[in-house]
């Protein structure tokens, strides 16, 4: 991580502080070694305490950095130790607290000597490789770990946009399908309205058509009688006539 990146926030430096407070010979130097903390086990935890503050965020380091902000970590207590000591001497003051003291204390319970004099204080366990890698190799490292860390939240993202997505369509279909089904039964309804009015309208059609054969029937029969009345009165005339 370069000098310009973001600071380790309060969060991240908690959650480095309980971790190693559960793996407390983990906040020993790297050249230490015993059965209860092989190197190859300091390798796979810092690894893992590495990830998890990763992708806590906003600082992005690698193992080997967050090995080192650890070791400054234990400067900063080491040296506040040395004060609280020089004023204790000289005005009776009490332990080291807080931050600082959570620090020394996973350091007393590893067996680690933390009462350095501040005149003879020396630079902290910071874990040093046997071969340094270069600079760039490091940023390099740190790049791929950031971009890893974005890639993984825009997938997040992504996924969280397809479900707001599918549901979308899911919540489309389920309408449009409400709106067929009612659309649908309208056009029934209409249907059936319409088939008792032409059902009506073929009854008053055939009663009229019946009206109008019983109308014709009646007629034909009074012309018949007309027509036979007719012929009575030519045949009286005849036969006055005769």
């Amino acid at each position: 991580m370069s000098a310009k990146g973001p600071r380790v926030s309060t969060v991240q430096r908690d959650m480095l502080i309980q971790f190693l407070e559960q793996h407390p010979y983990l906040g020993r130097s790297c050249t230490e070694v015993s059965p209860r903390m092989t190197a190859a086990r300091k390798k796979q935890l810092w690894q893992e305490i590495a990830t998890l503050l990763n992708q806590q965020g906003p600082a992005v380091k690698s193992p080997q950095l967050w090995r080192n902000h650890w070791a400054k970590m234990v400067y900063g207590a080491r040296k506040e130790l040395a004060r609280s000591t020089s004023e204790r001497n000289a005005t009776g003051g009490g332990r080291v607290g807080g931050v600082d003291g959570r620090v020394l204390d996973i350091l007393e319970r590893t067996g680690a000597v933390v009462t350095t004099p501040p005149e003879y204080y020396p630079v902290p366990d910071v874990p040093q490789p046997r071969r340094r890698q270069p600079r760039q190799l490091e940023e390099a490292v740190c790049r791929a770990t950031a971009e890893y860390v974005r890639q993984g939240q825009c997938a997040d993202a992504r996924a969280v946009a397809d479900r707001k997505f599918h549901h979308k369509m899911l919540e489309q279909n389920r309408r449009h399908h409400e709106a067929q089904m009612a659309s649908q039964e309208r056009l029934e309804n209409q249907l059936c309205r319409l088939t008792e009015e032409v059902g009506r309208l073929r009854h008053v059609q055939q009663q009229r058509l019946d009206q109008e054969r019983r109308a014709n029937e009646c007629t034909q029969r009074l012309l018949q009688q007309l027509l036979e009345a007719l012929a009575g009165v030519s045949k009286l005339q005849c036969c006055t006539t005769s």
